[in-house]
């Protein structure tokens, strides 16, 4: 039996044995933890790169072991190797990945790491399970047969809603808690899985996102296959942007829709996102786009495609584009939290992990685009579609939350302070592209556009809650037309841990816009709608009204 066939039947019996909670939460934990090896390329300013990358699935806090193989492990009898007997030289944590390899920094070094050392993900790796329940020893002993690589040990913590400190000996620590499964590494969490059931401990909170008896109503109806919509601010108007790929369309949002302009961009293509921006106050808020073209490569015959932005304003009721390819994927964030878009970021499309390294700032004078560098930080990683900045933790310092690949993400400058089950966005705007147009063997990815989350106080406490979409689809991926329904989720930053809620009730459709206030949430559906045929998509803005008694 090959090493992957028999990790494969450890999760699956490990799977099979908890029935407490979904398999698909498991099938999480285990895929995150998966082994994986490589080898040390070579030292880099005090850290090492090593030969894997976030295409294998390397993300950054990722934990490796650099091992010098020792004698092998010989059955006497068959003659089979079982194993070796390995030596731990040190242990190493990603601190960025790139495309081809990941640098990573030195921890606990006993002897000198060397170019050619072989290095093991998440094996061999000092690892605590935190009891802060009461009641969580069926789930490390699973844990322990699903991720035998880690050299586990259990303690059993006070339940006082304290956050238990790492244990000093462990570099990973997996904390069972009320409200679910944080694992921290040795700078802060790397991943949190909420475990669904039965709470364990003390009682759960009272979440403000669970909908009592409040409903979505139609609002109005949109142009048919509607893929990604956008809400912004014009003064006391609410605008209204939504596009079929090909055109869009702008709609002010009042006691009905009133069609406001419409326009294309002058370059073929798809339309892929869009994004309101007011860089200026007072003034029209112009709208960016992300567009897929083709493009003819240099020095080859192959042509690929590539994401370019674009730029409209508002225009005697047309959308004018005012300015397109632009080199960069675009984005728009409310850096003050008044409810405006003031800033608008750019990001390098890379073909192996597509929201590329290169962050850039664009400007508008009022006649010409200026792109510059950040005034501001942002967290890394950092993705400019489906995000937003708010502070949720009531530092008065922004975080970053983002979707991507199914998990929402909050992060602040330096660390990961949260991370979904993977059941988050699901969106209708996807993009499948070569990654090496022109090469003997085609491979091709998928990628999401995801709608961003929004902010907004729920509960008039002063506090800023996240507002999103999640989803549940067939197939792997669960995006494009395999969505099956959505919801939207709340999250929240209470007595110092995330507390995750609903809003309304589901929807046998996607979602491809939304908005929040306190009165309610507007949310573009796009339905597809069955016929013996042909399919066909009709889109609704839809409305969920909110009030005291919204929430228990």
């Amino acid at each position: 039996m090959t090493v992957r066939r028999a990790f494969s039947l450890v999760i699956l019996i490990f799977i099979s044995l908890v029935p407490a909670a979904p398999a698909a939460v498991f099938d999480d934990i285990a895929r995150d933890f998966a082994p994986l090896s490589g080898y040390v390329v070579m030292p880099a300013d005090g850290e090492f790169l090593v030969d894997l990358d976030a295409t294998g699935g390397i993300r950054v806090g990722d934990l490796f072991s650099v091992v010098h193989p020792g004698e092998k492990i010989v059955h006497p009898v068959s003659g089979k190797v079982l194993g070796t007997l390995d030596r731990v030289k040190g242990f190493l944590q990603v601190t960025r990945t790139q495309s081809g390899y990941s640098q990573a920094r030195p921890l606990n070094v006993k002897e000198e790491i060397r170019r050619g050392d072989v290095v093991r993900r998440f094996e061999h790796i000092p690892a605590a399970f935190l009891d802060a329940t009461g009641g969580g020893r069926p789930i490390f002993n699973r844990l322990r047969t699903a991720l035998p690589g880690l050299e586990w040990r259990y303690e059993a913590v006070a339940g006082d809603g304290k956050r238990p400190p790492l244990p000093e000996v462990a570099l990973l620590t997996f904390v069972l808690g009320p409200d679910g499964l944080a694992v921290r590494g040795p700078d802060g969490t790397l991943r949190s899985y909420e475990i669904p059931g039965e709470r364990r401990g003390a009682p759960p909170p009272a979440s403000i996102g669970k909908a009592a008896s409040a409903d979505f109503t139609v609002f109005g109806t949109l142009p048919e296959e509607t893929l990604m919509a956008d809400f912004g601010r014009d003064g006391d108007r609410l605008l209204l942007a939504v596009t079929e790929g090909t055109r869009i369309d702008v709609f002010a949002v009042g006691d009905n829709l009133v069609p406001v302009a419409t326009g294309k961009t002058a370059r073929p293509g798809r339309i892929l996102s869009l994004h309101w921006w007011q860089p200026q106050p007072g003034v029209l808020p112009l709208l960016a786009a992300s567009v897929a073209v083709e493009e003819n490569r240099p020095y080859s015959p192959a042509i690929g495609q590539t994401v370019m932005g674009a730029l409209f304003a508002i225009r005697e009721g047309l959308l004018v584009p005012i300015r397109e390819d632009i080199p960069y994927l675009l984005g728009s964030f409310d850096r003050d939290g008044d409810g405006v878009r003031e800033a608008l970021l750019g990001q390098s499309f890379d073909r192996d992990t597509f929201f590329g390294d290169r962050i850039r700032e664009l400007r508008w004078s009022g006649n010409d685009l200026a792109i510059g560098e950040l005034s501001f930080p942002v967290s890394r990683p950092f993705v400019v579609q489906g995000a937003l900045f708010v502070d949720l933790t009531g530092d008065g310092r922004p975080e970053t939350a983002f979707v991507r690949n199914r998990r929402l993400f909050v992060n602040n400058e330096t660390d990961l302070l949260y991370e979904s089950s993977r059941q988050m966005g699901g969106s209708l705007s996807v993009l499948t592209y070569d990654l090496n147009p022109g090469a003997a063997d085609r491979l091709f990815t998928t990628v999401a556009f995801e709608v961003p989350p929004v902010a907004v106080d729920l509960d008039g406490d002063g506090r800023m809650e996240v507002v999103a979409i999640a989803s549940e689809g067939s197939g792997l991926s669960g995006i494009g037309s395999g969505v099956r329904k959505s919801w939207l989720v709340t999250l929240e930053y209470r007595d110092g841990r995330f507390i995750r809620g609903s809003l309304g009730p589901e929807l046998e459709t996607p979602i491809q816009g939304l908005y929040a206030s306190r009165k309610g949430v507007f949310v573009v559906a796009t339905q597809v709608l069955s016929s013996r045929l042909k399919q066909k998509r009709g889109s609704h803005l839809l409305f969920l009204p909110l009030n005291d008694r919204t929430y228990r």
